[in-house]
């Protein structure tokens, strides 16, 4: 299989364990939002927002210069793995103290012990996916989107007991915890059985080089994880409980659709990866091409999510959180948004030039800041809304700015005309279905769809060649 029609078919897999596991992931959501309650869902929010910042402290780019590496040298696997198995321990040991000290420090009762059960919860995941990287550069992309959907089957199994005791935070915290765990052990096990065995290295040398390649990359992702969770902190300060859970209530949507754009750009990591050393002027080729499929996929459901956002609040949390429509609305493109900005991060770290990351994630959370402290006081959950839409389209104009210096070429917009042009046709069904009884709104979403995909080859969206490669993606392989 060619290096293109593998990258579509690991793309084709990964999109859809993606859909399977997120599905699982939402149902998870769904089931702790309604265990703990408006506000106990907020309290639930910051705990995650809080530790989601730790992790990515832990991470520092770690994993995707591991894979950036392994992906243009293999032999080096037990070496690289090993020095990246010993700095993400000791970052871990370094962060699970501070989150100790803010726990004791700062929080009291069930908040205080719901922080430290998920600080040690998100630092076991970070640990596993030293493993799921080794996956990643190999392309064995059905291995590692299995081991994304068996943790979703065994958090939301864990979950659901929980939410048949008394045990309130602490309990979903702890079901994310042993969740963790066996993610771990699927990883480990896999990547041992398949690759070897990998041993912590004792050279700290090694380790602070690699520490040192990857600050860069990993201050950029602490400040794009700031971004998404900087809401939910001002939330917290400058608005009530009940704000903060209607915001995370139309976030989770979004939340839960992230994947999706990591799922479908790192099939192409290792390919952009060998790129950039080979020709800077095929990456932005790649680059260019690539944002049309991204723009065929996200549009459907950003879309639906605009159009039905009231009825999808109310069926899934309850009419109790109806107030989170507004919110929804307004997060709707972010989900479009998050597709070329995961391909950035893959594109800099490809080129080695983290630094063009890092300065758009700064100007994507300063504008994302700003914004929230204006908007926030007057219009709460829909304020911060709006701030996190500006910011993701300031990421997106400073990441074309840096594209174009690096590689010397801007991508052409003109081939997302078409893709626009049949969600346009697709929002007519939608739209005029979207207060009709719960069938007629769901044959209304179907129909849209089915004529978005009519209208995407009746407009010759894709040539003769993607055609053939997305059927060959498709086919059965031999074993």
């Amino acid at each position: 299989m060619s290096n293109g029609r593998r990258v579509l078919r690991n793309s084709l897999l990964r999109g859809a364990g993606f859909v399977l596991g997120s599905g699982l992931q939402f149902l998870t959501i769904v089931v702790v939002a309604r265990y703990l309650g408006v506000a106990g869902f907020g309290r639930f929010s910051l705990v995650m927002a809080i530790g989601g910042l730790f992790q990515i402290v832990v991470d520092m780019g770690v994993r995707n210069v591991v894979v950036r590496d392994l992906a243009v040298d293999r032999e080096r696997l037990a070496e690289r793995v090993g020095v990246a198995r010993t700095l993400v321990l000791l970052l871990s040991g370094a962060s699970l103290a501070v989150v100790a000290v803010l726990a004791l420090a700062v929080f009291e009762g069930e908040l205080r012990q719901a922080l430290l059960i998920g600080g040690v919860a998100m630092l076991v995941t970070m640990y596993s996916l030293v493993y799921g990287s080794v996956l990643r550069a190999f392309e064995e992309m059905d291995l590692d989107i299995a081991g994304f959907v068996l943790h979703k089957l065994v958090l939301v199994a864990l979950v659901g007991v929980v939410a048949g005791t008394a045990w309130g935070l602490r309990g979903v915290f702890l079901a994310m915890l042993v969740a963790n765990l066996c993610q771990l052990l699927y990883y480990q096990l896999l990547v041992r059985v398949r690759h070897g065995r990998t041993r912590l290295s004792g050279d700290l040398r090694a380790a602070w080089r690699l520490l040192e390649a990857s600050f860069l990359l990993g201050v950029a992702e602490l400040l794009r994880r700031s971004t998404w969770y900087a809401d939910r902190l001002l939330l917290a300060a400058l608005a009530t409980p009940a704000a903060l859970g209607l915001f995370t209530t139309a976030y989770k949507f979004v939340e839960a659709m992230r994947p999706l754009a990591m799922n479908l750009t790192l099939p192409l990591f290792p390919a952009l990866s060998r790129m950039a050393v080979e020709s800077r002027e095929r990456l932005a080729c790649a680059f260019e091409r690539s944002l049309k499929f991204l723009a065929v996929a996200g549009l459907p459901p950003a879309l639906l999510l605009a159009v039905y956002a009231e009825r999808l609040v109310t069926l899934l949390f309850s009419q109790e959180f109806a107030g989170a429509a507004p919110a929804l609305r307004l997060l709707a493109p972010v989900l479009l948004l998050q597709l070329p900005a995961a391909l950035f991060t893959y594109v800099f770290t490809a080129l080695g030039w983290q630094r063009a990351w890092g300065i758009s994630a700064g100007l994507c959370l300063s504008v994302n800041l700003v914004m929230n402290l204006v908007l926030i006081p007057r219009f709460a959950a829909s304020g911060a809304a709006v701030a996190l839409l500006l910011s993701e389209l300031t990421l997106l104009g400073t990441g074309l700015a840096f594209l174009k210096s690096l590689t010397g070429r801007l991508p052409a917009l003109a081939p997302l005309g078409r893709p626009l042009a049949a969600a346009a046709a697709m929002a007519v069904p939608c739209w005029l279905a979207r207060e009709a009884a719960l069938p007629l709104a769901a044959g209304g979403a179907l129909g849209g769809s089915l004529l978005y995909i009519a209208v995407l080859l009746g407009l010759g969206t894709f040539s003769r060649g993607e055609l053939s490669a997305m059927r060959d993606a498709v086919r059965p392989r031999a074993a």
